[in-house]
C-alpha cells in the first residue's frame, strides 16, 4: 500500500515569480462549505454556500523583496504550488491575492497572504 505524503520542500509560483515557503501551507478545494440547521420540530436539514478554492501561505521575503503592492493589482495569474518531496503540482488557474499582509522585519517572514480561485478549475497532478 502506497504511502499518501505531503508537504516537504515546495516552491510557490504566482504570475512568474518564484516565492520560498516557510511555515504551513493550507490548500481548500473543495469549494464549498455546507452548514447543518434543524427546523422548529428538531428536524435536521443543511445549507450550501459555494466558495471559493484558497491557498493560505507564509513565505521568506527576499532581500531585494516583492512589491505586494503589484502583486494585489493582478487578477486571473497562474498559481502553481509545487511538492517537490512528495512528487505532486498543484494548479490554480486565474487566482488572485487577498488576505491581509503583514512583515516581521526581523525575520523576513510575510504572513496572511491567500490566494482565491475557481475551487472547479483546481487540478493536482504528480510530478
Amino acid at each position: 500500500m502506497a504511502t499518501k505524503r505531503f508537504g516537504g520542500e515546495m516552491i510557490l509560483i504566482f504570475a512568474g515569480t518564484k516565492f520560498e515557503i516557510i511555515g504551513s501551507v493550507e490548500l481548500d478545494t473543495v469549494g464549498k462549505s455546507r452548514e447543518a440547521k434543524a427546523t422548529a420540530t428538531g428536524t435536521p436539514y443543511s445549507t450550501e454556500e459555494m466558495m471559493p478554492g484558497m491557498l493560505k501561505v507564509e513565505i521568506l521575503e527576499t532581500i531585494s523583496g516583492p512589491d505586494f503592492k503589484n502583486f494585489f493589482e493582478l487578477v486571473d495569474e497562474n498559481l502553481t504550488l509545487i511538492e517537490k518531496t512528495a512528487k505532486r503540482m498543484h494548479v490554480c488557474p486565474a487566482a488572485e491575492m487577498t488576505g491581509t499582509i503583514t512583515r516581521d522585519r526581523k525575520t523576513g517572514q510575510v504572513s496572511g497572504i491567500e490566494f482565491s480561485f475557481k475551487a472547479a478549475d483546481y487540478l493536482e497532478t504528480p510530478l
